[in-house]
Formats: C-alpha cells, structure tokens, sequence
C-alpha cells in the first residue's frame, strides 16, 4: 500500500467512518497487504470490544514476527503499559528499537525520548521532529 493511501484510510478509521474504510480495504486484504491488516484489525462492526482487543493483539504480534514497523511500535507500548499484553518494560524498548531501525519515525522519536529518560540524554529527543 501506497503511503498516501495508507494515511487517506487511517484518516477514515480516525473519522469513525468504518463502513468506507472496510469497503475501501478489501482488495488489499485479498493481498494480505500488511498495513491493511493493521489497519483492519483496528476495528470490527461486528465483534464487541473485548473480542475486538484480543484479535488486535494477536494480529499485532503477527504482524510484528513480520517486522512490520507501525505493528511494533503499537506493540511496544502495549507490553509497557500492560495493555492486553503482561508488561515487559524490556520487551517494550526491544519492540521499540526494532521499529525505529526499521524506519518508522515515530519509534525513533519515542525511542529518543525513552533513552533520554532512561539514560538522562539530555536533548536527544529534539533531533527528532515529531511526526
């Protein structure tokens, strides 16, 4: 998937505008198109919230096996809350790491930020611009 389709139909899943983003899905889940898949586990018409959550961490954690950068990074967070996922403050910056080598720009960023807490890096996180 294109960049700027990728952001037009994340556009639409912020907007709640789920029927259009569905609909506007299909042929690239047909391709297993792995930010379709991230972006279509974001949400279900069909399935309650609890069922919604759990399918969302198991295709996230397949997604991440498939070293998809926006997977990881969600991931990440999740094993440093504790959100659906046992917290692994470890697990958190590896996952976390492994997006921003893969270029995602915001796992960079919030890397940056992480090691500059961590690691008292004054300034680190100022080289990079939030996206």
């Amino acid at each position: 998937m294109k960049l700027a389709t990728y952001r037009r139909l994340s556009k639409l899943l912020k907007a709640g505008k789920l029927k259009n983003l569905e609909r506007e899905l299909a042929p690239f889940l047909v391709e297993n198109d792995p930010d379709a898949r991230f972006l279509n586990v974001h949400f279900s018409t069909t399935l309650s919230g609890e069922e919604t959550d759990a399918r969302l961490v198991s295709e996230l954690h397949k997604l991440s096996a498939e070293l998809h950068p926006p997977s990881l990074r969600e991931l990440a967070w999740r094993y440093r809350h504790g959100d659906d996922v046992p917290k692994d403050y470890a697990k958190f910056k590896d996952l976390l790491a492994t997006a921003a080598i893969l270029g995602n720009e915001t796992a960079k960023r919030d890397l940056a930020v992480v090691l500059e807490i961590d690691l008292d890096y004054s300034g680190l996180a100022m080289r990079f611009p939030e996206h």
